[in-house]
């Protein structure tokens, strides 16, 4: 996990919706929902400047990330027995 990056990003929205006056308590009703977000953006960010989305959540979220959250999706969609 990319602590730098998301710290990075994290304090940049805090800025930008300071300087607007905008309440993030407002936007996101738990922690969790604006940390979640954090990870989100870090990851359109990192997409943004070219890399490949599976290296962009394993840059953000930690290697191997990508393909946990791949098998975990597969798995959910195989058919029942």
């Amino acid at each position: 996990m990319d602590i730098k990056l998301l710290n990075f990003v994290k304090d940049s929205v805090i800025e930008q919706c300071n300087s607007e006056g905008v309440n993030l308590a407002d936007h996101f009703e738990t922690p969790k929902e604006f940390r979640q977000f954090i990870a989100e953006l870090s990851i359109k960010l990192v997409v943004e400047i070219g890399i490949s989305v599976n290296d962009a959540v394993d840059i953000v979220l930690g290697d191997g990330s990508f393909d946990e959250i791949a098998g975990d999706i597969w798995e959910r969609l195989q058919p029942q027995a």
